[in-house]
């Protein structure tokens, strides 16, 4: 009888073993996108009060850059790096993430970005544009505000 159960432990856990290995191939792998369409017209926009553009504007936490290799040509979505920002409102010291969408399209960014801050010089708003976001980080960047800005990076070196 011990030899019985053994074997029916063995049998069920190599069974249940193989299942789990199979459904996991068939589990859909979570794509990089080069690129996601999202509707800036259903997020909040950040006022300039939290946008502060001075000196020491928004400090960058995370830039996405845009493969323009991978527009089509006859695009009219705009496509937009990204950078995700902290910002400090001008009467206290709380911080807020915010991102900037930058439609003039750097190419290349520091090594060490986040010891960098933005001067920002505002643009044409738009109701879409081409994030470089994997699906997933897309979500976090919809929660927060945001402006269309031309962004200079400086830095205090």
């Amino acid at each position: 009888m011990h030899y019985l159960n053994f074997t029916t432990r063995l049998l069920l856990s190599v069974i249940f073993t193989s299942m789990t290995f199979v459904m996991a191939c068939n589990q859909p792998e979570e794509k990089e996108y080069a690129s996601i369409s999202l509707n800036t017209a259903k997020m909040i926009e950040a006022d300039s009060n939290l946008v502060d553009t001075s000196f020491n504007g928004p400090g960058v936490l995370a830039a996405y850059l845009h493969d323009t290799t991978k527009r089509a040509k006859n695009d009219t979505v705009p496509a937009v790096d990204v950078f995700i920002c902290i910002s400090h409102k001008r009467d206290t010291v709380l911080g807020d993430t915010i991102v900037i969408f930058d439609t003039q399209l750097c190419g290349k960014i520091p090594i060490n970005i986040e010891n960098y801050w933005t001067q920002l010089h505002y643009t044409k708003q738009w109701r879409n544009c081409e994030v470089p976001v994997s699906a997933k980080e897309l979500g976090n960047i919809k929660r927060y505000k945001y402006k269309y800005a031309n962004v200079t990076l400086i830095t205090d070196d």
